[in-house]
């Protein structure tokens, strides 16, 4: 909600602590932070981030600070009963089928009704493309042709926000796509509006980045407001123990379906050196349907 965000940022602006707001998804914000080399890896429990190819990526994060640790590159020597699980040549799966395989197994975008992973990476390692799985599905019998021209025109939308989803650059000051697309995306532009984000100017992205603005209505948030009231400081005999706020209590929400994070840098310190380095972390809250700006 409106208000677990306001408080979550409040409490890391009072420990100092960087953050950004991704002006449409955290995911693949998180992934731009660690392929720009701004953090080590990103933790989460949202499987989504290997759909985005992100370079490292930490599950499971136990209060000890052991997590574990999945890099991208190393899929490729995944073995089940001594055999690759994605044979042929690594560069066709990373550059688009293992993507493929995602979301034909289902995300938070599409999902195809009674389709695992397991028969996902089935039908695109035999047929090494969404057409190919999909006319092989007519032929079965589990999709006519509406529905399989249908899910095709969707899945080649969701195949944008995994690969050119909008992102907040802090270096180049700028609202980028993921991976910048080699000419225009469609014909029109309602692949922008609907699935990447429409573009947002560099001002604007500036201020959705420090919580200035609310990503979703670009109006001014609580923090901006709060931020820009004169400080009245009591006298010192009032600054009593028992009268100095407490730090903010995060309510904790359990929820279902499609969520929505913020991004949030860490310093955690590695074993073999003593400077720190940041990592970033996924929160997660309710979110709404994609096409909404999120307020991750």
């Amino acid at each position: 909600t409106a208000e677990m965000r306001h408080l979550f940022i409040t409490a890391l602006k009072a420990r100092r602590v960087e953050f950004v707001v991704a002006p449409y998804e955290a995911d693949s914000q998180l992934v731009f932070l660690v392929e720009s080399g701004q953090c080590d890896a990103a933790v989460t429990e949202d499987s989504d981030l290997l759909a985005y190819r992100c370079p490292r990526t930490l599950y499971k994060l136990r209060e000890s600070g052991y997590a574990r640790l999945i890099e991208f590159a190393d899929l490729s020597l995944a073995e089940v009963g001594g055999r690759r699980l994605f044979d042929g040549s690594w560069h066709e799966w990373e550059g688009s089928l293992f993507t493929d395989m995602c979301i034909l197994a289902g995300c938070d975008f599409l999902e195809m009704p009674a389709l695992g992973i397991k028969t996902a990476h089935r039908l695109i390692r035999q047929h090494r493309s969404i057409e190919g799985v999909l006319n092989v599905l007519i032929r079965a019998g589990t999709l006519d042709n509406a529905r399989a021209e249908a899910y095709l025109e969707h899945f080649y939308r969701v195949q944008l926000v995994f690969r050119h989803q909008r992102v907040w650059d802090a270096a180049a000051q700028e609202v980028r796509m993921l991976c910048r697309p080699d000419g225009p995306l469609a014909d029109d532009d309602s692949c922008d509006t609907d699935y990447v984000g429409p573009p947002l100017p560099p001002a604007a992205g500036r201020l959705v980045s420090c919580a200035a603005l609310d990503p979703r209505t670009l109006l001014p948030t609580a923090l901006f407001v709060e931020e820009r009231q004169p400080m009245v400081l009591p006298a010192a005999r009032h600054l009593q123990p028992q009268s100095l706020p407490h730090r903010p209590v995060l309510p904790c929400q359990r929820t279902s379906g499609r969520r929505c994070s913020t991004t949030v840098l860490l310093g955690l310190r590695s074993a073999s050196t003593s400077s720190q380095r940041p990592c970033a972390l996924r929160l997660a809250s309710p979110s709404s349907s994609h096409g909404q700006r999120s307020a991750d």
